[in-house]
């Protein structure tokens, strides 16, 4: 037991480190893709989402050192049991503490739903369906313009004498047939940071599980601490991994690919309608509450009877 308070700070240093750095990258890699060219600091973008990712950030840092923690203190000779025990309430102490500390702003989502930026006349424009120039605007008409569609460069430029502005979503009206989508990309960052389709997948899923965890913590406490309970209990079983083989590296990697499953097979149980409908009709209740924890529950137990029944505990030095 003496040796439990080294195993908490070791926890905590794992986990503020982890929540460091995902919130730099996270906010480094949002300002890259949306930031647009602004007459005033350069920094507003960065300094804006900087601040709103904590939470999302942290939340993440949480399981990962969850899945960090069984490697980090195999040398202390801590009882696998209480390891077990005491990551599976830290964790959880610290999802409640920033799901109670850190509340989501009123009108968020709305902040940049209407507004497309900022567009400078005689300048080029990186967007997400292409490359954008133009000559001059006054409101929302806009003058000479010549758009590049990145997506299908076959089709060469094309140019378009008088262009209008328009909102709801934010598009500009390029002729009859073409609307251009102002989703601004930045022309200096956006090419270092762009993600390749396997993480930007894993991106909105982890935005989707932060999602639907707020939607508890707004609808009920008690479901709140069941819906991330077990979450955290599933995780921290994860901790069998980094003992299931002699080697730390293949546990490591089969660790971070069970946490990148989790992710995966969470969306699909949240987000399929077809799947959410049927069990609505067999559980008579809410799915997101019945079928996600009694699934996790079940990979949970069958992970720790592998662990107590074919494992043989470290040796201690």
């Amino acid at each position: 037991m003496k040796k439990i308070p080294l195993f908490i700070l070791r926890f905590f240093i794992l986990f503020f480190s982890f929540t460091i750095l995902f919130w730099f990258l996270q906010s480094i890699f949002l300002w890259s893709l949306n930031y647009f060219p602004e007459k005033n600091n350069l920094l507003q973008g960065f300094i804006g989402s900087f601040f709103k990712n904590l939470k999302s950030s942290a939340t993440l840092a949480v399981f990962v050192t969850l899945i960090f923690v069984p490697f980090w203190i195999k040398n202390l000779g801590i009882n696998r049991v209480i390891s077990f025990i005491f990551s599976f309430l830290l964790s959880l102490s610290l999802l409640f503490s920033l799901f109670f500390l850190i509340t989501p702003s009123a009108g968020r989502e709305n902040n940049t739903e209407n507004s497309p930026g900022v567009l400078m006349a005689d300048h080029i424009h990186i967007l997400s369906e292409g490359v954008l120039y133009l000559e001059n605007y006054d409101s929302n008409k806009i003058g000479f313009t010549i758009f590049l569609d990145t997506k299908n460069p076959e089709q060469g430029l094309s140019f378009s004498k008088t262009a209008f502005l328009l909102d709801k979503p934010p598009r500009i009206h390029f002729s009859k047939k073409k609307e251009i989508p102002l989703e601004p990309r930045n022309p200096v960052f956006d090419p270092m940071f762009v993600p390749y389709p396997g993480l930007s997948n894993l991106l909105s899923r982890v935005a989707l599980f932060n999602n639907q965890l707020n939607k508890e913590y707004e609808e009920s406490r008690l479901n709140f601490l069941i819906y991330a309970g077990v979450v955290c209990f599933f995780i921290t079983s994860l901790g069998t991994l980094s003992r299931i083989s002699c080697w730390p590296l293949i546990n490591l990697l089969g660790s971070i690919a069970a946490l990148w499953f989790f992710f995966i097979l969470h969306a699909l149980l949240v987000d399929s309608p077809i799947l959410l409908s049927l069990v609505d009709i067999v559980f008579k209740s809410n799915p997101e509450i019945s079928l996600v924890p009694a699934l996790l529950l079940i990979f949970s137990f069958i992970l720790i009877l592998w662990d107590l029944l074919f494992i043989k505990p470290a040796a201690r030095a």
